[in-house]
């Protein structure tokens, strides 16, 4: 219970630093590399927005950076529970949330999930945030 508590407050700090501050920097630093190679795959998708290997980093913070300037309220409201689960004799400990984005002047809550992947016997980790997919995405279909 310890754990979940633990990675429940790290989530909650996490999409602070990341939504409420926009701190693309702090936050993308510890993403997990399997977010990388889905949103490659988002952004090979379309012909326009196709880039090479090394240019993905920069053409997610410009995407996250547009999303941030239509982005006037992010609130987390609640952390809805969390789970550790084992996949490859690896843990993962999965933290559900909801929270309200408001962009201009359309709200919406949202409930998702941030996935640690914890190395070093949990000294470390990485996460897997799905709304930054979601936010290219939405770039790559000219909605933001």
């Amino acid at each position: 219970m310890e754990i979940k508590k633990a990675y429940e407050k790290l989530a909650k700090e996490y999409l602070t630093e990341f939504y409420i501050n926009r701190n693309y920097e702090s936050g993308s630093k510890i993403w997990d590399n399997g977010m990388f190679t889905e949103i490659q795959s988002t952004y090979n998708k379309s012909e326009k927005n196709k880039s090479p290997e090394f240019a993905l980093k920069d053409k997610i913070k410009f995407d996250i950076e547009k999303y941030f300037k239509l982005l006037t309220s992010f609130e987390v409201h609640e952390i809805l529970g969390s789970e550790i689960e084992k996949w490859e004799g690896k843990n993962f400990i999965s933290v559900f949330i909801e929270y309200t984005e408001t962009l201009k002047d359309k709200s919406e809550t949202i409930r998702s999930v941030i996935v640690f992947i914890p190395s070093d016997d949990g000294k470390t980790w990485t996460i897997q945030d799905w709304k930054v997919n979601d936010i290219v995405k939405k770039c790559n279909e000219g909605l933001y």
